[in-house]
């Protein structure tokens, strides 16, 4: 890849309201570098000009305050924290308890097409439209081989997949057609 500026763009001007899809999480990495910095290789991550790095060596730089993918439990509490001192949880996202239609369309609808409601935390489909990407590791065989996680089903799913106990482990490199991203904003923590 080639040090310089980057501009992003829709394909299709008519999915301006749709969710980022066909992301693999290098891709999601990377945009969330560019927010920070303007730069792809640099920010909250740091990649070094590597196309497919070992699945371990992407963490979050601490230090640096941007924008990130967000940690499986963030991505969680976004979408099924019920709010208050309760500490429970929704079964599904859009606040309910109900198994949600799903989209059976097997296109990506408009941002806020499946509920109207917002989570407690104020985010929007999280269920039902694309698989998002988030930084935790889940290791699923002897060979030590590890994934990345996506939470939130999407448009070739049922709605049950949205259920808060469902995650689908995928591998890093491959984008697929129903994997997106949400982005969280950082600061850096200052040492003790």
């Amino acid at each position: 890849m080639m040090e310089g500026k980057y501009s992003y763009e829709l394909k299709n001007s008519t999915w301006g309201q749709k969710p980022v899809n066909g992301m693999s999480f290098w891709n999601a990495v990377r945009f969330a570098n560019w927010l920070t910095t303007g730069g792809t290789e640099d920010g909250v991550y740091t990649l070094n000009n590597v196309t497919n790095p070992e699945i371990r060596s992407i963490t979050g730089n601490t230090d640096v305050s941007g924008f990130a993918i967000p940690a499986e439990n963030e991505w969680y509490k976004a979408a099924y924290y019920k709010g208050g001192e309760s500490n429970e949880y929704w079964l599904f996202t859009e606040q309910s308890d109900s198994q949600p239609n799903g989209n059976d369309t097997h296109s990506p609808t408009d941002v806020g097409t499946y509920g109207s409601r917002s989570s407690h935390c104020g985010t929007h489909d999280q269920g039902c439209n694309v698989w998002e990407w988030t930084e935790e590791l889940l290791s699923i065989d002897e060979q030590d081989n590890y994934y990345r996680k996506l939470r939130g089903s999407s448009i070739y799913f049922n709605g049950n997949n949205s259920r808060s106990d469902v995650r689908l482990p995928y591998y890093r490199y491959n984008p697929g057609g129903t994997h997106g991203f949400p982005i969280v904003s950082i600061t850096a923590i200052p040492e003790p």
